[in-house]
């Protein structure tokens, strides 16, 4: 039975222990230091929190003062509000102040002191409550220094940076963007991003925007053009990106924004450049080709007329092969052009892959004839298609056997093997020639590249061959690769294509025959018109040979009044004539009731897309470009 305390003093001394046991406990375990400290500044008691704070021991702490462990620079106001709080001109104070630990190491803490007095107010000693604010203070430090140095960034940076709220609305940018744009940063204040797009960029820029407001994009990046304060216009190349806060919530849009003027006429100006660079290319490649024309039609003439004399005949086969191999650089220069721009597009569809190995070599073996040198041929397998576009195929294998034989000294081999290999069509070039060294194997298939070796012995030519070889093969889909054992041991180059899927091999159609079954009249009566005289003197004379009547003519309008009175049945057309060109006459002879039934071919140096359309719509049945293939031209006879 426990005892029962009716002393009034017992239990006054009993309520005394509890209260003091609950102060012991409350002093111990608080989250923050609590000391009691004398007048002299020496501390009395201390609690558990306190010493880990500062470091010491507990004895250790009560053989110190709180001037022992304050930081120098923190003493004098600490001393100071201490001296004041004991004269009673404080009730209690408060500061932050720095202590030094026992280890050395600085701590941050919020002090708070008040005084205890005696019944008649004299002052007995300090009550010190300590809290340890050492991360929060690291953490504000490293803050500040970090919009410190956001702040630098943003002010001294040479990008323009703005920031808006979720709205578009300007909230501040720096000196960059104030210069990009003309306005100050008050002007901007009550304007929004988009003001400041160009009308005919704001569509785009607006969708963008949208995009990026909703989430559906974490950034973007666009150009458009910014209207100054002053009215000019600055292309700008903006980056957009959105801001978060704690809580991962979208609170502002920030803008990187770069003036790309100059950049931007740099490019138009290359584009300029680019332009009248294929222009020039285009004409020149005209004006190669008109005088081309006759010679080649000369050769013709001459075989037609059936010259007997060896030597005129070596003579007549070197002239049609130099002709043939200027009209082969004219064609692959056009080619590069046109690959540079992206035009040149493939005519894919299921073709014979025999029938381009055949026609590949009929182009290149005069030369390889006239070279001395004999052509070794393995493959294809008999009836193999393949999904290409057979006329550009023929182009990369003509060109690939040419330079073998250009390459390679006279009474060597050249090999050509065509095979298939694990789904793929594999066709190899493999000469004797002068190989190339290995240091130069990677840059072969680059634009006017040429090999030292071929250089030192004059043969590099134009160094487009290759090229335009590699971007055809990669238009097919497939690679070419250039292997070498070094100078003098020859060169193997490799083309790996698709092989055609069995889809695409029950399309490939047979020859038609419908051609060859139809049986129309002869064309007898022939108009040529062409500026230049010699080339419509030959082409007359190729025909008259042919058994037909011929009238040349020298320009548009005559053509015309020629075909009136003539009526031919076959009308050849140069484009390029003075006054009425080509184009407008054959428009003229197709609009004439007796017109509409004649044949009516181009005939020109130009040779692109675009020129072989401009042709169908002007009426034309074909378009040929100089020189022309005089078989070819003489086939029209059976229209």
């Amino acid at each position: 039975m426990p005892h029962r305390i009716t002393d009034p003093r017992e239990r006054a001394e009993a309520q005394l222990r509890i209260t003091e046991e609950r102060f012991r406990q409350i002093f111990e375990n608080a989250a923050v230091g609590i000391a009691e400290v004398g007048a002299d500044g020496r501390f009395v008691m201390v609690n558990g929190t306190l010493c880990e704070i500062t470091g010491y021991s507990r004895h250790e702490l009560l053989q110190r003062s709180f001037q022992d462990i304050t930081h120098p620079d923190d003493l004098t106001a600490d001393l100071e509000l201490a001296e004041r709080l004991a004269r009673g001109e404080l009730q209690q104070y408060s500061m932050e102040k720095r202590y030094i630990r026992k280890d050395g190491e600085v701590v941050f803490v919020n002090l708070s002191g008040s005084a205890v007095r005696s019944a008649n107010g004299e002052f007995m000693h300090y009550v010190a409550v300590v809290e340890d604010i050492t991360d929060r203070k690291r953490a504000a430090e490293a803050l500040r220094q970090s919009e410190q140095q956001f702040r630098s960034v943003f002010e001294h940076a040479a990008t323009g940076i703005a920031i808006a709220d979720m709205d578009g609305q300007f909230m501040q940018c720096n000196p960059a963007y104030e210069k990009l744009v003309g306005y100050t940063e008050a002007e901007l204040h009550g304007m929004r991003f988009g003001d400041l797009v160009h009308p005919d960029d704001r569509a785009e820029n607006m969708r963008r925007t949208l995009e990026l407001r909703r989430g559906l994009v974490p950034h973007f990046e666009i150009e458009n053009r910014y209207v100054r304060r002053d009215g000019s216009s600055v292309w700008v190349r903006k980056f957009l990106s959105v801001l978060h806060d704690d809580q991962d919530a979208p609170v502002r849009v920030m803008a990187l924004v770069s003036d790309i003027t100059s950049e931007r006429e740099r490019q138009q100006m290359e584009r300029e450049a680019m332009r009248q660079k294929d222009e020039f290319i285009a004409v020149l490649a005209h004006e190669l080709r008109n005088p081309l024309a006759p010679i080649r039609t000369s050769v013709a003439v001459l075989r037609t007329l059936g010259a007997t004399d060896p030597a005129l005949e070596r003579c007549r086969d070197v002239i049609d092969r130099q002709v043939t191999h200027m009209a082969r650089l004219i064609d692959d220069l056009l080619d590069v052009s046109r690959l540079s721009r992206g035009e040149l597009r493939l005519q894919r569809a299921p073709a014979s892959l025999g029938a381009i190995v055949t026609q590949a070599i009929e182009l290149a073996e005069p030369f390889i004839h006239q070279q001395r040198q004999r052509l070794v041929v393995g493959g294809p397998p008999d009836g193999f298609i393949i999904d290409a576009d057979a006329a550009r195929l023929t182009q990369v294998l003509g060109n690939l056997l040419h330079n073998a034989a250009k390459y390679s000294p006279p009474d060597t081999e050249i090999h050509l093997t065509v095979a298939i290999e694990d789904g793929e069509v594999v066709i190899a070039v493999r000469d004797q020639g002068l190989g190339i060294p290995a240091s130069q194997l990677t840059r072969v298939f680059d634009l006017f590249a040429q090999t030292d070796n071929a250089r030192e012995l004059s043969k590099g030519g134009l160094g487009i061959g290759l090229a335009l070889a590699k971007r055809l093969v990669d238009m097919h889909g497939g690679s070419i690769t250039a292997c070498s054992d070094g100078p003098g041991r020859g060169s193997t180059f490799t083309v790996r294509l698709p092989a055609a899927t069995d889809a695409q091999r029950t399309t490939a159609l047979e020859p038609s025959q419908q051609a060859a079954d139809r049986t129309p009249p002869q064309a007898r009566r022939v108009l040529v018109a062409d500026d230049n005289a010699d080339a419509a003197e030959m082409i007359a004379m190729l025909f008259e040979l042919a058994g037909c009547e011929v009238r040349q003519v020298h320009d548009g309008e005559s053509a015309v009044l020629e075909a009136e009175r003539f009526r031919p049945d076959l009308v050849i057309l140069d484009i390029g004539m003075p006054g009425m060109d080509g184009h407008e006459a054959c428009q003229q002879i197709r609009r004439a009731p007796w017109g509409a039934s004649m044949t009516v071919v181009a005939l020109t140096g130009r040779g692109q897309d675009a020129d072989r359309q401009l042709s169908a719509l002007s009426g034309f049945d074909q378009h040929f470009v100089k020189p022309v293939d005089t078989d070819a031209l003489l086939h029209l006879l059976q229209r």
